[in-house]
């Protein structure tokens, strides 16, 4: 099952909590962060991260994937 939460809290403490299957959605502005912390911290960490860009929204969803 997956959930979705829409935040704009710090990106690493989120993402270093998120279960497989969560998601957490951004604002377009920090798309380059989030997409370098999920590649950076998720080897770290032993976790893979999906993102997807909606333009439209101006959001960014990550998604764990592992």
């Amino acid at each position: 099952m997956t959930t979705t939460k829409k935040t704009e809290s710090q990106v690493l403490p989120v993402l270093r909590e998120m279960a497989i299957g969560e998601s957490v959605m951004y604002p377009l502005e920090r798309r380059s962060y989030l997409s370098s912390a999920c590649v950076r911290f998720g080897q770290e960490w032993e976790k893979k991260f999906e993102t997807k860009t909606d333009s439209k929204n101006r959001t960014v969803t990550v998604t764990r994937v592992e």
